[in-house]
């Protein structure tokens, strides 16, 4: 009798078969739950359950995009969209964002969301070209393509006070809410650190 195992015999039992399963699974973050699609691998004999490579990496983006919808965050594709619009490569959209070498390929990706001030900046990028094409001159990046919607929401307001004030408030309101997020991931940190030094 052969030892060798077909590529469907479950290696645990040696006797029955797996074959994948669909659910829909809750991932927990920040004390807030997601719902989302997850396939893994069970055998019809032991019931041992586990994940394949490739199921192990889609189950990571299945969450990500799940968050990323929670949390009102840029999908991986609208991020991809946002550079291209403007003809950037990677690390220019990287510089003119303010953000670390390879973080833009992983929001990309889908492997990872960006965080709420830095999918403040995407948003910009999308939506508001004006304002990142002056932002990003001040970082030192050239946009060499401008968008087919280059006239941007805020732009299209010049000529109406009323709209203006409107669009300037939700900006400021956006911005506060983004810098607030901010402080209290530092307060989190520094709470973290002091609780450490206490047991060290």
């Amino acid at each position: 009798m052969s030892d060798t195992l077909s590529n469907n015999t479950c290696e645990r039992c040696r006797i029955g078969t797996t074959s994948p399963v669909t659910l829909d699974a809750v991932h927990s973050d920040d004390g807030a739950s997601v719902t989302y699609s997850d396939t893994f691998m069970r055998c019809d004999h032991c019931e041992r359950e586990f994940y394949t490579t490739e199921q192990s990496q889609a189950q990571h983006r299945a969450i990500t995009a799940a968050l990323r919808k929670r949390d009102g965050f840029l999908s991986a594709g609208e991020i991809k969209l946002a550079r291209e619009q403007y003809g950037l490569s990677l690390p220019e959209f990287e510089k003119a964002l303010g953000v670390g070498k390879n973080t833009v390929g992983r929001w990309e990706r889908g492997t990872v969301p960006p965080a709420s001030a830095a999918n403040f900046g995407l948003w910009m990028a999308r939506y508001e070209p004006v304002v990142f094409e002056r932002y990003a001159s001040t970082r030192g990046v050239v946009i060499r393509k401008r968008p087919q919607h280059a006239t941007s929401a805020m732009a299209e307001t010049e000529q109406h006070p009323t709209a203006r004030a409107n669009a300037h408030l939700k900006l400021v309101k956006a911005t506060r809410q983004e810098s607030r997020s901010i402080v209290s991931g530092y307060s989190m940190l520094s709470q973290e650190a002091s609780s450490v030094a206490l047991k060290a």
